[in-house]
């Protein structure tokens, strides 16, 4: 792992020259005091406390604003539990998706990726709060001018690769379409549609 690390850092140097491809990254450490999170704690329970840590290594490369790709890998844990000298992958996949534009104006992004929409992202936001954060495995059209934005998006989910039927029973949505406008009325005023 520390190689893979070394390597990717030795990468990125040498082609951040050209302005392509970046590296970043996130480390974030946060501290909890949960008395009555999520549920009202009853007489005779006591308060718990933790430390939960996210690591994101992200990885952006752009070509003639004609193709852009990221590969964000992540690593989620609370603090002290696993065992020591125990082997626990916990190493996941948060964003891989790639961007295609067949003009100035329309564009084509495919795979796990943030659905973040509006300042305030009310209706769809990629919940960097939480500590795993929140991806999709969606297709998005793009149509963006400067004074207007039309996206359309979908997903469709399974649990595994079947053979027949399309249940679905894990705590997620099978199917998500959606469609986003965004447009400026005024200089200052900025109005947006959805339809999810």
């Amino acid at each position: 792992m520390q190689r893979l690390l070394t390597f990717l850092i030795l990468l990125g140097m040498a082609l951040t020259a050209s302005a392509q491809f970046m590296i970043d990254g996130q480390l974030r450490q946060r501290a909890e005091f949960r008395d009555g999170y999520r549920r009202l704690p009853s007489e005779d329970s006591n308060p718990a406390a933790l430390i939960a840590q996210r690591t994101r290594l992200n990885l952006t490369y752009a070509h003639e604003d004609r193709v852009r790709t990221r590969i964000s890998f992540q690593d989620l844990r609370v603090w002290g539990a696993e065992e020591q000298m125990v082997m626990h992958p916990s190493f996941g996949l948060y964003e891989a998706w790639l961007a295609l534009a067949f003009s100035e104006n329309i564009s084509l992004q495919a795979g796990r990726q943030e659905l973040r929409y509006d300042q305030s992202q009310r209706l769809m936001s990629f919940n960097d709060w939480a500590p795993r954060g929140r991806t999709h495995d969606a297709i998005v059209f793009k149509y963006e001018n400067a004074n207007s934005k039309l996206h359309i998006g979908g997903a469709f989910n399974q649990s595994a690769e079947r053979l027949f039927e399309t249940n679905y029973y894990l705590n997620n949505y099978k199917t998500l379409n959606y469609l986003w406008y965004n447009t400026n009325l005024t200089p200052s005023l900025n109005t947006s549609f959805h339809f999810i």
